[in-house]
Order: C-alpha cells, then structure tokens, then sequence
C-alpha cells in the first residue's frame, strides 16, 4: 500500500481517485488575518486555525464528491477566511459526520488589542488548534501577525514593539508535536525577531537592514520607522507539513509577517498557508495574510486487475 498526499488550494469540488481506500486523512488551514494599516499602536492580525478529520470519523467512498472552500488571506483590515471540506453538501460543515472546517484569523485590530487566531473551539474536526494571536499594539509603533496552526499545535501569537521599532511575526506550529514560538519583542535599538517554527525566526531589521523573512514556518523580523532607518518587516516563512506524490511539491502552514515600525516602512506578509500579515503605518505598503489549504491524504488501494482462469476439459 502506498500514502498519497493531494493538495487543494482552490475550486469548489475534489473528487476522490480511483484508488482511494483507508485509512485516510482531510486536514485544512483557515486563511490568514490581514494588517491594520491606518495607524501605529495597533493589535495584530491572527494567524489561520487547524481542524482534521480521519476515516475514524465517518466514511468516504472511492470517486466521492468532496466539497470544498478555500479562506482567502486577509488584505487590509480583512479577516481571512474559512476553509472547509464537505462530503455530504455544498455548504460549511457543522459536524464532523458532515466534514471539516477550520477558522480563519482576524484582521489586524484598531485598538491595542490582538485579533484572535482561527479558534479551535469555533473549528470542527476531531483534532483542532488555533492559530496564533496578533500581537499586542504599543503606541508609537505596529503588531507581528500571528503564525499559522497545523497538526503540530497553535501558531504563535505575533511581537510587539517599541517606539520605532516593529515586533516580529509568530511562529507556526512545526512537524513535531508543540506550538509554534511567539513573535520577538521589539527593543529600543531592533525590531522584534520572528517566532520560531521548524527553525529560527527571522532577524529584526535595524537602522540599516530590514527585518529578515522567516523560513521552515518561522515568523519574520520586524521592521524600523522612518526616523530609524525606514526598514521594512519580514515576511513569514512557508513552513513544512506535507510533501505532495505527485510532483513532490513540499507545503506546510506559515508563519506570521513581522510588522512596520511607526513609520511608512512596509511590513511582511504572511507565510504559504494561513500565516496573518504584520501591520504597517499609513503610506506603507501591507503585507497580506496567507490563504488556507485542504489537504486529502489516502491509502491507495493500488490499481487492481482482475484475472479470469480458463479451465479446458478434453475427452
């Protein structure tokens, strides 16, 4: 027997193959919050939640229509969206006999206050985490988004800053069992660093360099204001999750983008799948949050051929 891994990143309808048997898996990522972006000293955008359901859960036949809906990631003062897998109708499941559905992250927030991560309580599935807060605004400067959820864990929740200086992303959750790192405080002389995923977060920008991006699902630097360089946020880093059969494409959920500081400078967008943008100050170019993804993975049955025996009798 041998695993599969499918994934769905748009359209409406999956139709399982042929050689679809158990046990099987239908994971999702709700999509990333999108930034504030019209003022400094703003909460941060979440990051999208996880939900799973498995062939323990109830049963799906070879050549079903699986129904589906992609989040979209956040744009400016957007929330992300839902992302969700029905096998029995064209609508968002509410119970796991029907499929699974995983939340999307709130946009960046007006107040000082984070948006909240896609919810595990407002998920359905029969393993569900969420996705990272947005960090905590602080006057004078902007938030890290919050980094994706995946089978691993919560995403972690996005930095906050200093005067100037912007705060890093968060992590999302990695391929072991734990929950993604917290995005980095911004300090009176850097930006914040990302939180960790699968490795490292990236560096916090200073005077002269911008925030670094992130990698492995880590979180990007935050960024510095105009008076302190102008240098922009880090983007979230993609993340490893699954690796697709058929073209060996590799995808996992992604971290949160580390944020502007007070000033123009851009902030990051969020990694591959469901990580929140960081926010940015009026004039700034936004970092937008990460859309979901399904991913089927099945146990292929193999393609069988039949074979008929011929007896012959003589006299």
């Amino acid at each position: 027997m041998t695993t599969k891994t499918v994934f769905v990143t748009s359209g409406t309808s999956y139709t399982t193959p042929s050689d679809w048997g158990a046990p099987w898996s239908i994971e999702v990522i709700g999509g990333g919050g999108g930034p504030y972006n019209t003022a400094s000293g703003t909460g941060g955008a979440g990051g999208g939640g996880y939900s799973k359901i498995t062939s323990s859960d109830r049963s799906v036949a070879a050549n079903a229509t699986i129904y589906t809906s992609v989040g979209a990631g956040g744009s400016s003062n957007v929330a992300g969206g839902d992302t969700w897998a029905n096998a029995t109708s064209n609508a968002a499941p509410t119970l796991t006999s029907q499929g699974v559905l995983a939340k999307g992250g709130a946009s960046g927030q007006s107040g000082t206050t984070g948006g909240s991560g896609g919810l595990a309580t407002s998920g359905v599935g029969s393993t569900k985490f969420s996705g990272g807060n947005g960090g905590t605004g602080v006057s004078g400067t902007n938030a890290g988004g919050g980094g994706a959820a995946s089978a691993a864990g919560n995403g972690g929740q996005g930095g906050s800053g200093v005067a100037s200086y912007g705060a890093g992303g968060g992590g999302a959750s990695g391929t072991t069992v734990g929950s993604g790192g917290a995005g980095g405080l911004g300090t009176t002389s850097s930006g914040g660093n990302g939180g960790a995923g699968n490795s490292a977060g990236g560096a916090g920008g200073t005077s002269s360099t911008p925030g670094q991006s992130g990698s492995n699902g880590s979180g990007g630097g935050g960024g510095t204001g105009v008076l302190l360089g102008n240098q922009s946020g880090g983007s979230g880093g993609s993340g490893i999750g699954w690796v697709q059969t058929s073209n060996s494409a590799v995808a996992g959920p992604g971290g949160g983008g580390g944020a502007a500081g007070s000033s123009a400078a851009s902030s990051g967008a969020g990694g591959l799948y469901g990580g929140a943008g960081g926010n940015k100050s009026t004039g700034g170019i936004q970092g937008s949050g990460a859309q979901g993804i399904v991913v089927f993975t099945y146990t292929s049955t193999g393609a069988a051929t039949k074979t008929t025996n011929f007896f012959f009798m003589f006299p």
